[in-house]
């Protein structure tokens, strides 16, 4: 990818959530995409680095998560996200 990012997505076997991991120099940046509201206990304690969707405490959005994966991996160019940004990643 043109980032130098690997993105790799794991699909959960009994619900409709998905978690995409980034991974660059040795870091990983972990998205949890799902339908419904994690765990709270969970949330709390950063089983994900950012969540999608409904949580216990907001909601978000895809490019919320293209932001917050941005800033993490200090990548420039993805402040509003688009469909061309996204391919890069």
């Amino acid at each position: 990818m043109d980032s130098g990012c690997v993105v790799e997505l794991y699909e959960a076997r009994k619900t409709y959530s998905k978690y995409v991991s980034v991974i660059k120099n040795g870091k990983t940046f972990k998205v949890r995409f799902s339908n419904h509201a994690p765990i709270k206990t969970r949330e709390e304690r950063g089983d994900c680095d950012f969540f999608v969707g409904h949580t216990n405490f907001r909601i978000t959005t895809t490019d919320d998560a293209i932001k917050a994966t941005a800033r993490f991996f200090s990548l420039q160019g993805y402040e509003t996200p688009s469909k061309e940004s996204v391919a890069k990643i």
